[in-house]
């Protein structure tokens, strides 16, 4: 049962990780992607995954 749960936390922190890195790189490389819709999108990344 460990083992399944490890996995199961591995992959939500490689998701979250995904997540947050596609964020950082729009923010990095798109001019019309501003710190609002990262803010946006990192909300929405809360929410999904009930972290607040």
């Amino acid at each position: 049962m460990k083992d399944i749960e490890k996995l199961s936390e591995s992959l939500f922190l490689s998701e979250l990780k995904t997540e947050l890195l596609a964020i950082a790189f729009n923010l990095a490389t798109d001019p019309g992607y501003e710190k609002k819709d990262a803010i946006t999108a990192i909300l929405k990344i809360i929410d999904k995954h009930q972290l607040g």
